[in-house]
């Protein structure tokens, strides 16, 4: 497992050093509120769209190292390209090609990570964390690199980076598993499972949360008086909550089965964001951050779980591909652009009280409808 490992070390170190400061780069440039929100949009929707695609296409063609080799290597370029575009309209360009070839990278190297794990699938936390590693370092080193460096360095170094993941991922090894009825049957089994259409209800609304919170957090950590410094060490401080998460995540599922999980993830979400709407100084912002792993990895470990567990044969990047659509796509996506509309017009405060009172409402409505099976425990 040393190089799906490797894989999640190199492709998060490189999100680490471009994800959070976007909004804060496009705010350089000049971009207003509704601006912002439109261009973070861009990737979650076209990750809606490309992820499940990109992963039916893996499945269909038993292609999946091929196109994530082909992947990693279109992201790196196109964010080198991104360092030369300012204008509105370039930038929602290059901003929607970065995404299209960034969608399928987490659904192929879950999915195979699950796939090797066989029996054993609840350890992914346990491979999943690496990802954790490198995000952390990377996040505590990008914000030293841009205060040397300015802010167009984080496309070198995700560049860089991602370049590293492609020597890795030409080792993985991907289990082919044959499909056992067509695709448009398999997926139309998503749609009439009640229980998943529950379950990815309340994924989506948690991920617009956290999108607007993610979107947002280094504009509002700014204003509290962050120098970049501190921003790096937020970054650090949230990734290194997340660790023990993920190494312990496979007595989680057992203790609480992905449906607890992804409810404890919401919650802890909207409680975690409306203590944040009354901070003050930067350095209680800081160490909310500690909160960070029982939030997004929760929510995500708690998904993985649950797709693989519903997932047809031979369908299992393609339903890695649906969960990440919708939480890091549609969710995102709706999350970007209602984030910016109510920052510009309310307010970065009134923005995270919005996301957390909703969220919050979204979950105990979860809560109600959806049961665990007796069968499965995990579920």
């Amino acid at each position: 497992m040393a190089v799906p490992k490797a894989i999640y070390f190199f492709f998060f170190a490189a999100v680490a050093c471009f994800a959070p400061y976007l909004a804060l780069y496009l705010e350089g440039l000049g971009m207003v509120g509704g601006q912002i929100g439109l261009l973070t949009a861009i990737q979650p929707i076209v990750t809606l769209f490309a992820a499940p695609a990109w992963g039916a296409l893996a499945d269909q063609t038993h292609q999946h190292k091929r196109i994530l080799i082909l992947s990693m290597i279109c992201s790196a370029l196109i964010a080198l390209v991104l360092t030369t575009v300012h204008s509105f309209g370039w930038l929602a360009l290059t901003i929607a090609l970065l995404a299209v070839f960034t969608a399928p990278i987490l659904p192929i190297v879950d999915n195979s990570v699950i796939e090797q794990l066989g029996a054993r699938r609840v350890e992914y936390g346990k491979q999943r964390v690496w990802g954790s590693y490198g995000f952390g370092i990377a996040g505590l080193v990008s914000g030293a690199v841009i205060a040397n460096f300015g802010m167009s360095a984080m496309f070198v170094c995700y560049a860089g980076l991602l370049g590293c993941g492609v020597l890795a991922a030409r080792n993985l090894v991907v289990r082919q598993v044959p499909i056992g009825v067509k695709l448009g049957v398999n997926l139309g089994q998503f749609i009439q499972n009640r229980r998943w259409l529950l379950f990815m209800a309340l994924v989506f609304i948690t991920g617009a949360g956290m999108a607007i919170l993610n979107n947002y957090y280094m504009i509002f950590f700014k204003q509290l008086g962050a120098s970049d410094l501190l921003l790096g060490l937020a970054l650090a401080l949230a990734i290194l909550s997340e660790i023990p998460i993920l190494l312990y995540s496979d007595r989680l599922l057992k203790r609480f089965g992905s449906r607890g999980m992804l409810a404890i993830g919401s919650t802890v979400f909207s409680i975690r964001t409306l203590i944040l709407v009354l901070l003050v100084t930067p350095l209680q912002a800081l160490a909310l951050q500690a909160l960070q792993g029982l939030t997004f990895i929760v929510v995500w470990v708690a998904g993985v779980e649950f797709s693989s567990q519903v997932a047809p044969p031979g369908l299992g990047a393609t339903s890695q591909g649906l969960f990440g659509g919708i939480f890091g796509g549609l969710g995102f996506a709706c999350g970007a652009v209602l984030g910016g509309y109510l920052y510009q017009v309310f307010g970065i405060r009134m923005t995270f009280l919005t996301a957390a009172v909703g969220v919050l409402l979204a979950t105990l409505i979860f809560l109600i409808l959806f049961r665990p099976e007796k069968h499965a425990e995990s579920a």
